[in-house]
C-alpha cells in the first residue's frame, strides 16, 4: 500500500533550537511476545530514538517570516519540540504590545485586588448589589445576561464569537457593531467605584 501524504508544516518565525526529536519505537520482536492481560493495564517495551536534528524528519526552508517543514520520515509516536524567533513584522508587533503593556501597567498599576476583581468580574447579585438594584449584569440581545458585569463577561463571549465560523453574526458582535451601549455600561460600573476613577 502507498504511504499517506506526509504533511508540511508553516511556523511563524525562525527555528533557533532543536530541544528534542525523538521516536518511541517498538520492535516486532516485543510486538509478537505480546499478550493481552485484561486483568491489568499491559504494553509493549519501547525504545527511544533520538535524533541531532530535524533532517532526519523533514527538510526546512526560511524566508518572508516563516520556517516552512516539508517532512520525508514522520513515524507515529514521534515528538519534535523546538524554540522560534518571531519574524520582523512579530516583532514589531511584540514591540507595539510591550508599549501597550507599558501604559497598561501605568495605568492599573495601583488597583487594589478587590478593584480589579470588580473591573474584571461581578455577578449578576454583586453588581444589583453594589448598584443599590438598579443595574445587573449586561445582557446582549438574542443571548440575555452575561455571567459577569466586568470585562470578563464580554471577554468571554467574544471568545465565544471568534471560535464560531460564522462570528459576524454573532449576537455580540452584532451589538457591538450597532452601537455604544456596552461601553457605556462598563464606564457607568466605573461611577460606582472612585478608587477607579480617573
Amino acid at each position: 500500500t502507498a504511504s499517506p501524504k506526509l504533511p508540511v508544516l508553516t511556523i511563524q518565525g525562525r527555528i533557533t533550537q532543536l530541544h528534542v526529536a525523538a521516536t518511541l519505537t517498538v520492535s516486532e520482536e516485543q510486538k509478537a511476545r505480546y499478550t493481552e492481560d485484561k486483568s491489568k493495564i499491559t504494553g509493549f517495551k519501547g525504545d527511544l530514538l533520538l535524533q541531532e536534528n530535524l533532517s532526519a524528519y523533514a527538510t526546512h526552508a526560511e524566508g518572508d517570516g516563516t520556517t516552512i517543514l516539508t517532512f520525508h520520515h514522520l513515524p507515529q509516536a514521534t515528538v519534535l519540540v523546538f524554540a522560534t524567533e518571531p519574524g520582523p513584522s512579530a516583532q514589531k508587533a511584540l514591540g507595539g504590545l510591550y508599549d501597550v503593556y507599558k501604559e497598561l501597567d501605568a495605568a492599573v498599576g495601583e488597583v487594589t485586588l478587590i478593584d480589579a476583581q470588580y473591573l474584571l468580574y461581578s455577578c449578576e447579585e454583586e453588581e444589583k448589589d453594589v448598584s443599590k438594584g438598579t443595574r445587573g449584569a449586561y445582557a446582549v440581545p438574542g443571548h440575555g445576561p452575561m455571567v459577569y458585569a466586568g470585562l470578563a463577561g464580554p471577554a468571554a463571549l467574544l471568545d465565544e464569537a471568534r471560535a464560531a465560523p460564522e462570528w459576524q453574526d454573532n449576537n455580540i458582535v452584532k451589538h457591538i457593531r450597532e452601537g455604544d451601549w456596552l461601553l457605556a455600561y462598563q464606564a457607568d460600573r466605573l461611577s460606582d467605584r472612585p478608587s477607579l476613577q480617573p
